[in-house]
């Protein structure tokens, strides 16, 4: 059997599980795995020197693989299951609830050594194990894969400068190379080139080979070494394999319907035939069989929040013309369509940046404009806090941060994609605003009212299309730092705040029918709080019950504890316990921290 032979079986096999787990979970990052299978195939199946047992064991003479584009779980799962770290029957979990199989890698999951999803932390995991590796004189070597959308992260070029000032001579990059990134090229989006020259002068060597070719892989990864950490720039097609796939943005995250799904396996199939001929070996892995999806129900259509707040923003811009927006390469999450299309000249796109993203705002702020800053809430709250802190909250910059997809919207996806800690962290700011409206309407109207005021504010808004609470009416009069009493009840009292109120409101409904009557009170302001409020509906009720999509620290249940110091009286905090957060759709999650409508009823039943 002839090795490249072999290497190319294992890509089309990786390729066959991929699109059979993305089906099944309705999830994954398919175009960016398939484009990368030749290059975890020659990985994996020949050049990492890392078996099952070294990893279980923390082997010193092992290999270490990371994995910086976290989004091709699927793809780096399936190469594990084949290679024989876990079960490939496990892949059929794939993001399903409390499964170890999220949609970006954890280090619960066999062979995976660090957690990975927030992009640009990769190269410099790989610096500090090959820095280990020198100091224990081992001669263990570092693969680091990267995509070539995540280049536009800083943290990546200063891990190349440390690298190559180190002389890291056995660590290797690879970028996959696909050209294609969530919004378009990265040449429209972001442009890389000259990629290589760039690579070069921060002192790498640079390579440049064919992804999609085993044997001009395997020559660039076991080439002799120069004194420098090697780059290796593989070209490679995003969806490769997959005829309807191939060069396409949509499958970037895009999953295949049923009749997609069957022309893949087919095609799939031919090319795993062919590659089985050449190795006369049959494919070893089992899958469950696929279950038949049900067409999703058809209900009522709502506006999520995040398309209503950028609609009204441009509408706004037609008679504001210091408006602008930017983004890091997240423009469908944001719904920034219809602004991109009336306004291109006053859009602004970052890549995958957020850290500049927030300090470029800030410097269009000094310039009389209003930059809306879109971005996921995970990466707003984290990965570009130093900027908030620095650069919008210290100078009281004039500009708003919209954190789509907050909380676990993006449960299926992991940890690292979950904010449940951004309410406290940006409520530690000095002048910063915090404010989380319910629905579509508040977001609308709050945002709205913002644009009149000065100063930094950060809205945090879900993902789903939720149910609205409040009719556009009922939104205009809300106020921002002023609590809003969405329900009057005398029998008891639920202070919430975000989506949260839906379920408030819900749970409340349903106690009405037994005769007991809340009050539900919306905290859509975090920052400035209403304390006034709170010891008002404490001396009235004698005791309070908060619910919140946050952690219980730092969040409102913290707000309301600190505004009744003085005069405390009993509260009840629900909100996501202090640990880990396993992976699983919002809903799934909900319930499993007792969140949801019918977990609230309950308690509030056992809180009377």
């Amino acid at each position: 059997m002839k090795r490249e032979d072999y290497l190319q079986l294992k890509a089309w096999e990786i390729r066959r599980l991929v699109l059979d787990m993305d089906y099944r979970s309705g999830a994954g990052h398919i175009g960016g795995a398939m484009s990368a299978a030749e290059i975890l195939s020659v990985l994996f199946f020949d050049v990492l020197r890392l078996t099952p047992a070294q990893a279980e064991g923390k082997d010193p003479a092992r290999d270490h693989f990371v994995l910086s584009k976290g989004h091709i779980s699927d793809g780096y799962y399936a190469a594990l299951a084949l290679a024989g770290f876990f079960p490939t029957r496990e892949l059929a979990t794939y993001s399903a609830y409390e499964s170890r199989l999220s949609g970006h890698p954890t280090t619960h999951v066999p062979g995976v050594e660090f957690n990975t999803g927030a992009l640009g932390h990769g190269l410099s995991d790989g610096v500090g194990l090959a820095l280990g590796n020198r100091l224990d004189g081992l001669d263990s070597k570092v693969y680091v894969l990267l995509g070539d959308g995540e280049l536009a992260e800083g943290s990546v070029w200063e891990a190349a400068m440390a690298a190559a000032h180190y002389g890291l001579d056995s660590l290797t990059a690879i970028v996959d190379r696909n050209g294609l990134q969530i919004g378009g090229t990265t040449e429209d989006l972001m442009a890389l080139e000259p990629l290589a020259d760039k690579w070069a002068s921060f002192g790498w060597e640079v390579v440049e080979a064919d992804g999609h070719d085993v044997t001009a892989l395997l020559q660039a990864l076991t080439a002799p070494r120069c004194g420098k950490p090697r780059v290796i720039l593989a070209r490679t097609i995003k969806g490769k394999g997959v005829s309807y796939m191939e060069g396409n943005v949509k499958w970037h995250h895009g999953t295949p319907n049923r009749e997609e799904y069957l022309q893949g396996v087919t095609e799939l199939n031919g090319k795993l035939q062919a590659a089985e001929a050449l190795t006369s070996c049959c494919s070893e892995y089992i899958l469950p069989p696929l279950p038949e999806k049900p067409e999703k129900a058809k209900g009522p259509s709502y506006v999520p929040a995040r398309q209503a707040v950028l609609e009204d923003l441009t509408q706004r811009a037609k008679t504001n013309p210091r408006i602008v927006t930017l983004t890091s390469d997240a423009r469908g999450s944001a719904s920034m369509s219809s602004f991109i299309r009336e306004y291109p000249d006053r859009f602004f796109e970052m890549g995958i940046a957020e850290q500049n993203e927030v300090s470029v705002a800030s410097g269009l702020a000094v310039q009389g404009k209003i930059p809306v800053v879109c971005a996921p809430a995970c990466f707003l709250a984290a990965r570009a806090y130093e900027q908030v802190k620095t650069d919008l909250a210290y100078p009281m910059a004039n500009v708003r941060l919209l954190g789509v997809s907050g909380g676990v919207a993006y449960g299926e996806l992991g940890q690292t994609h979950h904010s449940l800690q951004d309410a406290a962290v940006f409520c530690a700011l000095p002048g910063m605003h915090v404010v989380l409206p319910a629905d579509a309407p508040s977001a609308r109207a709050l945002m709205g009212q913002s644009l009149e005021e000065q100063g930094p504010y950060y809205f945090r808004v879900g993902r789903a299309a939720t149910a609205p609470v409040y009719s556009d009416e009922e939104a205009a009069s809300l106020r921002l730092g002023k609590a809003h009493i969405a329900r009057e009840g005398k029998d008891g009292c639920i202070l919430t705040s975000g989506i949260f109120l839906l379920h408030a409101m819900e749970a409340a409904e349903a106690l009405s029918k037994d005769g007991i009557e809340l009050t539900v009170a919306d905290f859509h302001t975090l920052k400035p709080f209403d304390a006034e409020t709170v010891r008002t509906l404490a001396a009235r009720f004698g005791k309070l019950l908060t619910l919140e999509e946050h952690v219980a620290h730092g969040g409102l249940g913290s707000l309301v504890l600190a505004a009744l110091a003085e005069k405390p009286v009993p509260v009840k905090v629900l909100a996501f316990p202090d640990e880990n957060v396993v992976s699983g759709s919002a809903n799934a999650l909900y319930r499993r921290a007792g969140l949801d409508a019918e977990n609230v009823e309950r308690t509030v039943r056992e809180w009377l």
